[in-house]
């Protein structure tokens, strides 16, 4: 009989759903509860087995594979065995050879660094035994061969560990001993060599310390030793406790010091400050032949090849403090010989300067650049603040008393003025002591004090004259104005012969000629107005010569020999002005051999411009006279002649030449008598020169 399948005995397989729902439905009683139960346990088992029965063909295919898996695992674990065991009698093999290996590795790198150890230590017993040898028989030219072979010992001492070998280090104490007593010759060496101007010397000690690896250090040392030299000189020179001497004086000069001992601690200054100077010279000179030695051995190219510069920044510093603690010291001894005799200082300072530049000069430069100098004068820059400030309140304490200012004050007396010209030149003389940068100073100082004048002679003139001139020129603020004018003329005269008498005249020159020039532009506003006003005048004079009856016709030359009414008015008007004012602002006749030409004169362009002015009025009303007979030429000619008269007078008192206005008279004179068909010609002939000929037919 054939058995039914597992679906056809069981029923289909329930959903977890469905045996959710059996579960949670309804149940009657306890019992029932747990015959349900029961009977879904047993539905359940029934469902596993079904499913166990539908997939036993893949379920025995899948238990085949695992066994297969199983025994390949095992064929696996056999050779990994094997494997294990190959490795473990493989190392046991080579586990004594390595080691031997490494033993031997360890005694080949301790042999190689004896090998090492005992090269370093027979090149530093030898490097020594050289050292030793040169000594023995080294001149002072094998001095930079003797440093060499110490920087190289000391070289080959610092790269290998040497220490703790008894003759090296033994070595190693004479290196070091014998480094600082080559070192101690080089710097000997080299002092008396820089000393003495010794080239050969000079370069073997330079050569030397390079070999050491010291040049650097040795030339700082060196150039600062010399810049402590030139400070202590100086501080020496100007120490106001050693000059007194422990005497009596006491501070500020109290103390019975009397004008003998004052003028020897003078002489004493100044001695010891030309020594002073001296040791600056002498130590610059020496810096400068210590850069070139070092340019000619080419050691220059190190850090440290500028010994004149380092030397100069440094000793100009320390000079300038040495300066300015004299110039502040409670005592005023060193103060006041500086500053009462700033001239012999600054002479000799420009002296040094020159001496130095001399001697320091290479082929077509020298050492002493613009900056340099500059900042050498700069040393003194305290001293010469107050030297400047003393030439200054003495110029203006007399500008002041002179030129008081303000529209009311007293004029300057001649007394007042000679005092002024004479401290100009005083103290212009006084400073050519100190050479050419002095005066120049001096002038730069006396032309602000120019300018001070200028300004306050200005405030006490009238600049705005109007209405004061009267038919002569003359008034109360005209006379104040032409005395100003005046004054301020001789000065600017003065001030101007100061510089073409000087022997520097060009630095003067250009120190002055813009005070000057400013002097003269207030002398022109103060008699701008005066001469406008008397042009002015004199022009309405000349409009007189309408009144005359130019068409007479009279018969002798004899009635017109005598100028017009108008014109004998106008040189009356003409007299008195230059008797008033021009002849009182009228120059001495320059010296021969002075340069202050009288064109300078701030007269001059006045009295030109109104000449000139007088004379293009009188040919323009000239011009218009109408009509004009025979006689009434004569008479406009002879006028023309007086008026020439006038101006050529004018021009003298202005001190300049008539120029134009003379001759643009005589010019009118000529046309006054030419014919007609003359002047005709005469304009064809100056077309054709002008080359408008065809102009002039049309």
């Amino acid at each position: 009989m054939t058995l039914p399948t597992a679906s056809q005995q069981q029923p289909s397989i329930l959903s977890s759903e469905e045996v959710s729902n059996l579960l949670a439905s309804g149940s009657v009683s306890p019992q029932e509860d747990i015959d349900r139960l029961r009977a879904s346990a047993e539905l359940l088992d029934d469902q596993i087995k079904a499913l166990v029965l539908d997939n036993r063909e893949l379920l025995l295919a899948e238990t085949a594979s695992v066994g297969d898996a199983a025994k390949d695992f095992q064929k696996l674990f056999l050779a990994v065995r094997s494997l294990q065991s190959v490795a473990s009698r493989v190392k046991s093999e080579v586990s004594e050879p390595r080691s031997q290996l490494s033993a031997k590795t360890r005694e080949l790198a301790v042999m190689y660094e004896t090998v090492d150890l005992l090269r370093q230590t027979t090149h530093h017993i030898r490097l020594v035994a050289r050292i030793k040898a040169e000594l023995g028989t080294a001149d002072a030219r094998d001095l930079s061969k003797v440093a060499r072979l110490l920087t190289e010992a000391s070289q080959a001492w610092a790269e290998g560990d040497l220490s703790g070998i008894r003759i090296c280090e033994e070595n190693h104490r004479y290196v070091e001993s014998t480094t600082a007593d080559v070192r101690g010759q080089a710097m000997e060496l080299l002092e008396r060599g820089v000393e003495s101007r010794n080239q050969v010397d000079t370069g073997v000690a330079l050569q030397a310390l390079q070999a050491l690896q010291e040049l650097g250090q040795s030339l700082d040392l060196l150039t600062q030793e010399m810049v402590q030299r030139v400070k202590k000189r100086f501080m020496r020179s100007l120490d106001a406790k050693r000059l007194a001497g422990g005497g009596g004086m006491g501070i500020g000069g109290i103390g019975g010091l009397g004008a003998s001992q004052q003028h020897a601690n003078d002489i004493k200054v100044w001695e010891e400050l030309e020594k002073s100077m001296d040791e600056l010279r002498e130590s610059a000179v020496q810096a400068w032949y210590l850069e070139n030695v070092l340019s000619r051995k080419k050691l220059s190219g190190h850090d440290h090849g500028r010994p004149f510069e380092m030397f100069w920044t440094m000793a100009v510093e320390r000079i300038k403090e040495c300066f300015e603690a004299a110039m502040v010291a409670r005592s005023r001894t060193i103060r006041d010989a500086l500053v009462g005799n700033y001239q012999r200082l600054a002479g000799l300072l420009e002296d040094t300067l020159a001496s130095i530049a001399r001697e320091t000069i290479a082929g077509r430069s020298s050492s002493i650049t613009d900056e340099y100098a500059n900042s050498y004068y700069g040393m003194v820059a305290s001293v010469e603040a107050e030297y400047l400030n003393a030439i200054q309140g003495r110029l203006e304490s007399l500008a002041l008393a002179a030129f008081p200012g303000g529209a009311r004050a007293p004029l300057p007396s001649q007394v007042d003025l000679q005092g002024l010209h004479a401290r100009f030149f005083e103290e212009m003389k006084r400073s050519q002591r100190g050479g050419e940068r002095v005066v120049a100073l001096s002038a730069a100082v006396l032309g602000t004090v120019l300018l001070t004048i200028a300004s306050l002679a200005r405030d006490m003139g009238d600049v705005t004259l109007t209405s004061d001139v009267n038919a002569n020129g003359s008034g109360e603020r005209v006379e104040r104005n032409v005395f100003l004018a005046k004054s301020l003329e001789d000065l600017a005269r003065h001030a101007s012969s100061l510089s073409h008498t000087s022997s520097v005249s060009a630095r003067v020159a250009r120190a002055l000629d813009g005070p000057v020039n400013v002097l003269r532009q207030t002398v022109r506003e103060l008699l701008e107005p005066i001469f406008r006003s008397k042009t002015d005048q004199t022009k309405n004079i000349i409009k007189k010569m309408h009144a005359v009856n130019f068409a007479a016709a009279h018969g002798a030359e004899s009635e017109v020999a005598s100028p017009s009414a108008y014109i004998v008015e106008l040189n009356a008007a003409m007299g008195a002005f230059e008797r008033d004012v021009l002849r009182r602002l009228q120059n001495p006749a320059p010296a021969s051999n002075s340069s202050n030409s009288s064109s300078s004169s701030a007269v001059t362009p006045l009295a030109a411009a109104m000449g000139s002015s007088l004379s293009q009025s009188w040919i323009k009303h000239a011009s218009l006279i109408r009509p004009l007979t025979g006689p009434g030429k004569l008479q406009l000619a002879k006028d023309a002649a007086e008026l020439g008269s006038a101006i050529r007078q004018l021009s003298s008192s202005g001190s300049m030449t008539p120029g134009n206005a003379v001759e643009q008279l005589h010019m009118f004179k000529k046309l006054l008598f030419a014919e007609d068909l003359s002047v005709i010609e005469s304009m064809a002939v100056r077309a054709r020169e002008r080359g408008g000929e065809a102009t002039l037919l049309a």
